[in-house]
């Protein structure tokens, strides 16, 4: 799979996306506000907390593009994506966080991390 096409089907899917490498390093977003952290098999924490990095990226765009950013960082959840499980759902507050891990033959294993908007969950 081209890298190419990972951006058009992250692009195209309804949700925030990222695509990190193996190292945790965001390569890829189309979005600007979401936190994460990633647990390696020792329980290490790898990565950053990317509200950060976009927060300061949202305050250059200018006051409400900041405000929106803060607002979004207010009601978002961590997400932890743990290596030994492949996929995963969770609902909270009306929004299905789905991680995902995919391997994608570049040079190295990306990481996709997807989040949608779910019906209510039933009960």
């Amino acid at each position: 799979m081209q890298i190419k096409n990972v951006y058009e089907f992250i692009d195209n899917y309804l949700g925030v996306a990222l695509l990190i490498e193996e190292g945790g390093n965001v390569v890829y977003h189309n979005s600007i506000v979401f936190e994460y952290h990633i647990i390696d098999n020792n329980s290490n924490i790898i990565g950053e907390n990317l509200s950060k990095i976009f927060l300061e990226k949202a305050k250059k765009e200018g006051p409400l593009t900041h405000a929106q950013a803060l607002r979004g960082i207010e009601i978002s959840r961590l997400c932890w994506l743990n290596q030994g499980i492949s996929l995963n759902f969770e609902h909270y507050d009306n929004i299905l966080y789905r991680t995902i891990r995919m391997i994608i033959k570049f040079d190295k294993e990306y990481m996709i991390l997807l989040i949608d908007k779910a019906n209510q969950p039933s009960y």
